[in-house]
C-alpha cells in the first residue's frame, strides 16, 4: 500500500493530460472569429506578418475594415479597387501573430486568394453598374477607385461586385495593341492570354505586332515601330 500515493499522483497527471485542449484546426478558428464579438482596430496596429502579405497580395484593394476577436485573431475585410474584378470583397483571417487562416478563399480571386493581377489596363473613359443599377463613370484609374469604394461605403452590406459596360478598350503592359473588348466572355479571354506562351507576336513582350495601335505614355495613340516601341 505505500506506493498508493504514487500510484494516483501518477493517475491525476495522465488524466490532466487527456484532458488538454488540442489546437483548433484553422477552419475552426476561423468559424470562431466569425462567431466572436469583434472590435475595429487600425490596420497600422495589425502583425507585421499580416500588413506584409496584404501590401503584397493584395496591392489593387483597398482595407474596407479590420477587426479582431479578442484572444482569437483577426477579420480583414478587402475591396477589388482596381482592374476586371473592381469591387469584389475578399475576407481573409489571421490568428494573433499574423498567420493567414486557410479555407478563406474567393473564388472572383486568383486559387489562393489572392489580387488577380491581369497584363493589361482598361482604356479610360469607363462606365460601370452598381448593384443597385445606377452607373459610375470615371475618366481615370484614381477617379474610379475612389468612385467604387464610396458606393461601397454607402451600402456597406452589398456583396455583389459591379458589371462592367460594354464595349470597352483594353492595351497590354500599357503600350500594346489596343484591342476592343464586347463582352465578359472576351474579357476572360484576354486574361487567359496574359498567361500563354503559344501565341506568336512581332514583339512578344507587348503582346503586339509592328504597326498594330498602341497607347503611348501620355495615353494618345501611336503605332508598334520595329523595333517593339510605341512610337
Amino acid at each position: 500500500m505505500k506506493y498508493l500515493p504514487f500510484l494516483l499522483i501518477g493517475l491525476l497527471f495522465f488524466s490532466s493530460c487527456d484532458r488538454t485542449e488540442e489546437p483548433m484546426t484553422d477552419e475552426e478558428l476561423i468559424q470562431a472569429i466569425q462567431d466572436a464579438e469583434k472590435e475595429n482596430v487600425d490596420a497600422a496596429s495589425l502583425p507585421n506578418d499580416a500588413q506584409n502579405l496584404l501590401s503584397s497580395d493584395f496591392s489593387e484593394s483597398y482595407n474596407e475594415a479590420n477587426l479582431k476577436a479578442a484572444d482569437l485573431g483577426y477579420e480583414i475585410r478587402m475591396r477589388r479597387g482596381e482592374g476586371s474584378q473592381i469591387g469584389t470583397r475578399t475576407d481573409l483571417y489571421f490568428d494573433l501573430d499574423g498567420r493567414r487562416l486557410g479555407s478563406d478563399r474567393n473564388s472572383d480571386q486568383t486559387q489562393d486568394g489572392t489580387d488577380r493581377h491581369e497584363c493589361f489596363h482598361f482604356v479610360y473613359p469607363l462606365t460601370f453598374t452598381m448593384p443597385d443599377g445606377s452607373q459610375i463613370t470615371g475618366n481615370n484609374a484614381e477617379e474610379m477607385r475612389s468612385a467604387i469604394q464610396n458606393w461601397y461605403d454607402n451600402n456597406p452590406v452589398s456583396d455583389v461586385r459591379p458589371t462592367l459596360v460594354f464595349p470597352v478598350s483594353i492595351a497590354f503592359n500599357h503600350i500594346d495593341a489596343l484591342t476592343t473588348i464586347n463582352n465578359e466572355a472576351e474579357l476572360e479571354e484576354a486574361y487567359r492570354d496574359c498567361f500563354r506562351d503559344d501565341v506568336a507576336y512581332d514583339c512578344p513582350n507587348l503582346h503586339a505586332n509592328i504597326g498594330d495601335d498602341c497607347r503611348r505614355d501620355d495615353d494618345t495613340v501611336g503605332t508598334v515601330s520595329a523595333d517593339c516601341a510605341c512610337l
